[in-house]
């Protein structure tokens, strides 16, 4: 990831496959057919089930049949690695901190009484479940990097410093979300920083600037 955002930032993708490892090339491309062989294979399928393709194809004068391919490469993409990370860091921290894993665990029970009765719109009604899962997402972001952004023609000024025009800049989020001008023990697992009461005056965790967080991007997408 640290090499593909290199060429990014410096507008070298066109040179991707002289300056990356070739089984790296090799590896995104056998990916890509893969993907669009499921994709040939979903288009020959006639059926009322309604999945993501079903999208793109019932736009008019939407997509081209290569732009939903790219398209189903980033979303599969983008959805499987990034919400693994996720799921894996959060069992590990919620491992390594059994005061949160009571804490959570006494929650989840009071609320179901067996796995029939968890939906989506009841799970949304436990806070600290919330507050965990907020948690994780700022201290192991899945794309701890920065979602580059070109500055536009004329140039910016960002953060008092002129920037010229066609220059790569972002955030990076694992830098931003481990600083303490952002995070009261920024290094630690404290889901509690995301309940309510962390915001009164007497909480350690009430000058944290949660809106720092922003671990898929920022806009309508997030």
């Amino acid at each position: 990831m640290n090499r593909i955002q290199a060429l990014e930032t410096y507008n070298l993708v066109g040179w991707r496959e002289y300056l990356l490892p070739k089984f790296r090339v090799q590896a995104a491309l056998e990916n890509f057919k893969i993907i669009s062989a499921k994709f040939e294979k979903r288009l020959a399928t006639n059926t009322d089930r309604r999945d993501i393709l079903s999208y793109m194809l019932g736009e008019k004068d939407g997509m081209t049949p290569m732009e939903m391919r790219l398209n189903a490469a980033t979303i599969i993409g983008a959805g499987t690695g990034t919400t693994a990370t996720w799921l894996s860091t959060n069992m590990h921290s919620l491992a390594t901190n059994s005061d949160v894993y009571r804490k959570l665990a006494m929650e989840v029970r009071a609320e179901f009484a067996s796995d029939s009765e968890i939906t989506s719109e009841r799970v949304a009604r436990l806070p600290y479940l919330a507050a965990v899962m907020q948690e994780s997402l700022r201290i192991h972001c899945p794309s701890p990097l920065s979602t580059g952004r070109f500055v536009p023609p004329g140039g910016e000024t960002i953060d008092g410093k002129f920037v010229p025009a066609g220059t790569t800049v972002g955030v990076h989020q694992h830098a931003a979300y481990h600083s303490h001008s952002n995070f009261h023990r920024p290094d630690d697992f404290c889901p509690e920083r995301w309940l309510p009461e962390a915001q009164e005056s007497s909480s350690p965790f009430a000058n944290d600037r949660l809106s720092v967080v922003n671990p898929f991007s920022y806009g309508p997408r997030t």
